[in-house]
């Protein structure tokens, strides 16, 4: 049986911009990013953005997700991923493979 490498971890998200993900060089299949954050802190994702800046990408509320996938011919997003968080004490909780 082979298996793949997966990733499943929280990562902290404050005002200022933070890599969430790696560029993956085409071994991503699928990524989900979910805003696990305890408070109001609305968070704002970026893909292939080296700063996140707020409010210009995917703004996610607490209990709002994103998900990415390779499926029939499409490629999972590859690049880097940032985040920024509209207020101190954000959090995402990331699965990858």
């Amino acid at each position: 049986m082979t298996y793949e490498n997966t990733r499943n971890e929280k990562v902290a998200v404050g005002t200022s911009s933070v890599e969430v993900a790696q560029d993956q060089d085409g071994k991503r299949k699928v990524i989900y990013i979910y805003n696990s954050s305890s408070g109001t802190q609305k968070i704002t994702v970026c893909f292939g953005r080296k700063t996140a800046v707020s409010g210009e990408g995917v703004v996610l509320t607490p209990g709002q997700s994103i998900i990415d996938s390779k499926s029939l011919g499409y490629e999972c997003y590859q690049g880097v991923i940032t985040a920024i968080a509209d207020a101190a004490g954000g959090q995402l909780s990331i699965y990858e493979r």
